[in-house]
């Protein structure tokens, strides 16, 4: 009798203490919503979820889930051994996009709205059609390609995370074309890209590593 108590308080511990496999779907009011981050709350265990809004991710029961996407309001979810999960998203319609103010004559600053993150846009006229390019987009090593189609004396980068937070700044003194963002050591997720040239704001550009 001892043997069989035992191997049932194990099976129950584990079960309770063990990290499960959690999958499910993520959707806003109009269906499913793609590329949405998924994270374990309070750890740097997170994924992205696909095209379809499918994801899975290796949590333990007791955990929270966290949510979030660029637009929406983030939401948690308690696990309590569920496995399965569907979870709706509401947009966050306060604000869109909004522009703010001419601060010369081929420039103007753009203020975007994303739900819990705003960001200043700088775009500028002369940039309009040699925009820089970030590739590959999603990236699943989280190492990107940044091109140019213009020399650059100057070339300065900023990177935030979903959340606002500012992970990196990259620089180059003299740019010739090419260099390389690497997110390798980052969770999954969206990140957005802010880029100054020569002293001037060009644009910002969301990426994802997924």
């Amino acid at each position: 009798m001892k043997p069989t108590v035992f191997f049932l308080f194990f099976s129950l511990s584990f079960s309770f203490f063990g990290q499960n496999s959690i999958s499910g779907t993520v959707y806003d009011t109009e269906g499913v919503l793609p590329f949405a981050n998924v994270i374990v709350k309070h750890t740097s265990k997170g994924v992205i979820a696909d095209e379809n809004g499918k994801f899975a991710i290796e949590a333990k029961p007791t955990d929270t889930l966290q949510f979030s996407f660029l637009g929406y309001t983030p939401k948690d979810v308690y696990l309590q051994n569920t496995k399965d999960i569907k979870v709706i998203l509401d947009s966050y319609e306060s604000l869109d996009e909004v522009v703010v103010t001419a601060f010369d004559s081929s420039c103007k600053t753009i203020l975007t709205c994303c739900g819990y993150y705003i960001s200043y846009e700088h775009i500028c006229e002369e940039a309009k059609g040699n925009e820089p390019k970030i590739y590959p987009n999603p990236s699943s090593t989280g190492v990107f390609n940044f091109v140019s189609q213009n020399d650059h004396q100057t070339v300065e980068i900023l990177i935030h995370d979903f959340s606002g937070r500012q992970i990196q700044k990259l620089q180059w003194s003299s740019f010739n074309n090419k260099g390389e963002i690497d997110l390798s050591g980052y969770q999954s997720g969206i990140y957005l890209v802010n880029i100054k040239a020569d002293g001037t704001w060009l644009e910002t550009k969301r990426i994802i590593k997924g």
